[in-house]
């Protein structure tokens, strides 16, 4: 029994390590990864699990299925492309150890009552804290906390992250999670905490100077009113345009907010445009299983390291064929929260995916990629509840048999 309970306290200690650095990227998270991997697959060996495995993964025989043919389409693309001057292959390897044996992890053990869905969420909101934090000692000191990374409000915040973009969704994340908590019944203090750090959040969103993040942000805090119209109240409406109108004062009177939004309006979108025509091009050349992973740095625009547009890196990459199993793959997601009801995922899922409309990488992306296998966790984790449902009716159906 005590045994039992060290594992599931190291595990748990393993992976509060692994959520608090993606953000960071270092050779912590490096080796956080690995030790989760190891650690899963030494249990299974110890505990001759294989049996539960094998049910586990039937459970979740869609997703295996839509896995293998995505690492098959990034596979063909390689093999028919010259990628040996690229990380292709190493990319392609990253996909399974990196992101599928976690997301598998992670769904092995929360069905062994290893940890909570609520102690994950506890795991994630430090994470983003300290982020934000860092965020706020920034913009005073000039440089972040950890890695003495230079940034302010006027040239934009970037935490102890590589960039602007990738700090902009981590914060932007914060933002979104913290409004989804405030918005549940819970006491007055709570609620108050909960409120300092959505302000935290925020302002560190907005000297983000990530405009995609800004977008997703509003698009998202829009379809929330709409799935709650019914809900709003006039203090929530008063509230609303008090928020709003605040906003549009600092966006009006605070130069770099101000600067940002003039050249989005004057047609400035830091040569996306460019990029997406280009990133098009090359599909065209290419269009059915694309030029290979990472093949950016060879045919790319020079001093940009990407399309800045997930879909486009997806056509150019592994072609239209690897687009349509992602697509695919899309479909079930929505179908499997439209199954569950549970539309604070779906708001999550929309920030993501317009966020990546603009930045991000689908193949390359440490931080996205990690974000996305935590919010595929939350997504399709009620299987296992549902099934412990289903053999708890089943238990007590015997034993009501037994009584009769």
């Amino acid at each position: 029994m005590y045994k039992y309970i060290d594992i599931k306290y190291f595990f748990n200690i393993l992976l509060f390590f692994w959520v608090i650095f993606i953000p960071f990227k270092n050779a912590f998270y490096q080796a956080s990864t690995v030790v989760i991997g190891l650690f899963f697959v030494i249990y299974l060996i110890v505990k001759k699990d294989f049996v539960y495995l094998k049910e586990l993964l039937f459970l979740y025989k869609d997703l295996v299925v839509i896995f293998i043919l995505i690492i098959i389409s990034m596979t063909m693309s390689n093999l028919l492309n010259d990628v040996s001057s690229t990380k292709a292959w190493r990319l392609e390897i990253n996909y399974i150890y990196r992101y599928a044996f976690i997301f598998l992890s992670l769904v092995y053990f929360y069905s062994k009552n290893f940890f909570s869905r609520k102690i994950l969420v506890i795991f994630i909101l430090v994470s983003l804290s300290i982020q934000a934090l860092d965020g706020v000692y920034q913009s005073i000191m000039l440089v972040d906390f950890f890695k003495e990374k230079q940034g302010s409000i006027f040239i934009g915040l970037t935490g102890a992250t590589f960039q602007k973009n990738a700090f902009g969704l981590i914060v932007g994340v914060g933002t979104l999670l913290i409004f989804l908590l405030i918005d549940k019944k819970k006491s007055f203090y709570v609620n108050i905490f909960y409120s300092l750090l959505f302000l935290i959040f925020l302002f560190c969103t907005l000297f983000s100077h990530s405009r995609a993040v800004w977008v997703a942000l509003s698009v998202v805090f829009i379809l929330y009113i709409l799935f709650n119209v019914k809900k709003i109240r006039l203090v929530h409406l008063l509230s609303f345009i008090i928020f709003l109108t605040i906003l549009s004062i600092m966006f009006y009177n605070i130069e770099p907010l101000y600067t940002r939004i003039e050249l989005v309006l004057n047609g400035h979108y830091a040569y996306r445009f460019q990029l997406w025509e280009h990133s098009l091009n090359l599909f065209n050349q290419k269009p059915f299983f694309g030029w290979g992973l990472d093949i950016w740095k060879i045919y790319g625009m020079k001093d940009h390291s990407g399309t800045h547009n997930v879909t486009l890196e997806i056509l150019i990459y592994v072609g239209s064929i690897g687009l349509f199993i992602y697509f695919v793959f899309l479909v079930l997601t929505l179908k499997e929260i439209y199954v569950n009801k549970d539309f604070n995922i779906l708001l999550i899922w929309v920030y993501f995916v317009i966020d990546s409309q603009f930045d991000q990488s689908i193949f390359s992306g440490k931080i996205f990629l990690s974000s996305l296998v935590l919010l595929l966790f939350y997504t399709y984790i009620g299987r296992i509840d549902k099934e412990c449902d289903i053999d708890m009716n089943k238990l007590n159906n015997k034993f009501a048999k037994i009584k009769v």
